[in-house]
């Protein structure tokens, strides 16, 4: 707020699957976030909370892939996400430190371009191991803008339905 700062972008979900679980035991988590918000009211500073920032977080969790997160609606991933979601957007919808809500970060980079093809890639840095992530994704982690469309409107309809009032951005970057 002293170098003039009065609403900041920032992830408002768990990054990898060991935070995902940190969020499945409940108080604790959301109490976190409690404090990260009062912490921006006491300064002024309002915040643009993007609801789903690391994409593979979920499939990761659930041991399915990113496109069983973005096709289907009864995958186990996707009805994690409709939770975090509806238990985030839910709790803060009237606390007027929220700015708005971004759906994703920059999520459209990645549509249509099959990187994975045909047999995967593995993370090479080994970090993400520790921190609950697969060794390796597979083409099956590749989505097309149809499936990020589908899956951002489905997820702007559930935002929007929580909360009438607060602006919905999509997070994406250009491409």
């Amino acid at each position: 707020r002293e170098h003039g700062f009065t609403v900041i972008r920032t992830s408002a979900s768990p990054y990898w699957p060991v935070d995902a679980r940190e969020w499945a035991k409940g108080d604790a988590y959301w109490q976190r976030a409690d404090a990260c918000l009062a912490a921006a009211r006491e300064q002024g500073i309002r915040l643009i909370l993007t609801v789903y920032w690391h994409w593979h977080c979920f499939p990761d969790v659930a041991g399915e892939t990113l496109q069983d997160l973005m096709t289907d609606r009864d995958s186990r991933s996707w009805q994690m996400l409709m939770l975090y979601t509806s238990q985030l957007v839910g709790r803060y919808k009237d606390d007027p430190t929220v700015f708005m809500w971004e759906i994703s970060n920059e999520l459209n980079l990645g549509a249509d371009l099959e990187f994975m093809h045909p047999y995967g890639w593995i993370r090479p840095d080994g970090q993400p191991l520790a921190h609950g992530a697969p060794l390796a994704y597979v083409a099956r982690d590749n989505y097309r803008s149809e499936h990020l469309h589908q899956a951002a409107l489905d997820l702007a309809r559930l935002i929007r339905r929580l909360d009438p009032n607060h602006l919905i951005g999509s997070g994406y970057s250009i491409p």
